[in-house]
């Protein structure tokens, strides 16, 4: 027998009458694992661990309530005294919980094999269309990118006034969005949790690691197909943001993110030892969402996703840890990949390559004078030649190969890689033609790398790009402020 007292909404859970969220409630199964009982205590950074089981729950509420929760309903009986009993059932899940809000207004729908329950809050009910377009689309390439979902039903909670702290999590059959009634199509932010949260039912929910220990696995992987969904389906230039003229795609806004504390912690570090919860944001979930973009660069996409699926068919309803991922990935991917996984998930390091020096010089011509009959006669003037100097510098600790492009005035380029190991590289090109740029990583394929600003140098200042800038930056604020000041 135990007692559970619901505070206030806060960390995931609670209530704000009327609207109750009921989640980390009962006593909950450890995991037996490695010859130990993993049953930690429920953290304010990190998640959750537990066993898969079979779970028959009777909830009493009063008749008013609307209710949803994990599991398939299996009877709902008044009982005459104002209350009524939902009697549910779950199977091959690891957690249970449930919501209950009398004003909730209820729409369903059957996407695919299952049956998607939207509990919807009355003022946001212009937002509802958008819940449910997310969710087709990020369940659609789920089930074309890693599998079908594997449980009859889906339960979307959209949490009520004063709830805010329960919105954006996920349980096992149930996950919570949220939104505001003014909210513009062009700030994606219901379309992003409800792709986020319903990912979770596969990284959390059917591939169960352990949160606290390894929240990269979870939080990460999520992360990364999170990008990938958003840029899928509302394009790869502004899948999160195209709003008054500002446009924020997937890698930007993990890059946003990252960047904000990109050293402080490892990647494999437990939640609850991360130096804070920016730091724990920063790591586990934009860091590793980066890791797995820049290993696309090297695999190529494809192979980087079909690893992905072999890790999930391996581990779905099992808990595996960091270790069980990275011998996953290189088995998949059939060769070793220790090279990059090390430096990136182990330690602390940066990537930042950087263009240090460009320098172009004249050749003087060599001139000189012919023999034979006209001898005594000066030569033909040779053709104008220059010398490029380019200095490529590691500036961070971790090393990558990487591509560096040089462009010409005529408009043409050559191109070359470096492995990346040394602290600098010298290209030397001699030309007809003056250098007029060098670019490190081109084709931005190291969205680790922490300072782009330095990843290129033109011979002569321009002031188009910051021109360019500038104007758009302008027309945001510009709309930003006309938009403030119309409430």
């Amino acid at each position: 027998d135990f007692v559970a007292h619901l505070p206030r909404v806060f960390k995931r859970a609670g209530h704000a009458d009327p609207f109750f969220f009921v989640a980390q409630w009962f006593p909950k199964l450890g995991v037996f694992q490695n010859g130990a009982w993993a049953c930690h205590q429920y953290h304010a950074s990190g998640e959750f661990f537990a066993d898969f089981g079979i779970y028959d729950v009777s909830l009493t509420v009063p008749v008013g309530f609307v209710v949803g929760h994990t599991g398939v309903a299996q009877a709902v009986r008044e009982n005459g005294d104002g209350t009524k009993t939902i009697e549910v059932h779950a199977e091959g899940v690891h957690d249970f919980a449930w919501a209950a809000d009398p004003r909730f207004e209820v729409i369903e729908e059957r996407i695919g094999n299952v049956t998607v329950r939207l509990l919807l809050q009355p003022h946001h009910r212009r937002q509802g269309l958008r819940y449910l377009a997310a969710l087709r689309a990020a369940m659609a390439r789920y089930d074309a990118w890693i599998g079908p979902y594997p449980y009859p039903v889906l339960t979307v909670v959209d949490p009520g006034p004063g709830a805010r702290a329960a919105g954006g999590m996920e349980y096992p059959m149930l996950i919570t969005t949220g939104t505001a009634w003014w909210m513009p199509d062009g700030l994606r932010l219901p379309e992003l949790l409800t792709v986020h949260e319903f990912g979770h039912q596969y990284w959390y929910g059917v591939v169960a690691n352990d949160e606290r220990r390894d929240p990269w696995l979870d939080e990460g992987l999520n992360s990364y197909f999170e990008g990938r969904i958003m840029d899928d389906v509302f394009g790869a230039q502004a899948s999160y943001v195209d709003l008054f003229g500002l446009r924020l795609n997937a890698i930007a806004a993990h890059r946003l993110r990252y960047l904000a504390a990109p050293h402080f912690d490892p990647i494999v570090a437990p939640a609850h030892q991360m130096v804070d919860q920016e730091s724990y944001g920063s790591t586990a979930y934009a860091k590793t969402a980066l890791v797995l973009r820049t290993l696309e660069a090297y695999l190529g996409e494809d192979r980087v996703r079909a690893a992905l699926q072999a890790y999930f068919r391996e581990w779905r309803f099992r808990h595996p840890t960091g270790g069980d991922f990275r011998r996953a990935l290189e088995a998949a991917a059939g060769e070793d990949l220790e090279w990059f996984l090390g430096p990136m998930l182990d330690g602390t390091g940066v990537v930042d390559y950087a263009i240090a020096r460009l320098t172009v010089r004249e050749i003087p011509p060599l001139a000189g004078r012919g023999i034979g009959p006209a001898s005594g006669e000066p030569g033909a003037a040779s053709a104008s030649r220059y010398r490029a100097e380019v200095i490529v510098e590691r500036r961070g600790d971790v090393r990558l190969p990487v591509d560096i492009v040089v462009g010409f005035e005529d408009g043409s380029e050559t191109r070359e890689q470096w492995d990346g190991r040394d602290r600098w590289h010298r290209i030397d090109i001699t030309s007809t033609q003056r250098a007029a740029y060098a670019m490190v990583d081109p084709d931005a394929k190291l969205p680790v790398d922490v300072d782009r600003i330095n990843n290129s140098r033109m011979r002569s200042p321009g002031t188009r790009g910051i021109i360019r800038v500038a104007g758009r930056w302008g027309l945001w604020l510009q709309g930003a402020l006309h938009f403030l000041t119309g409430f």
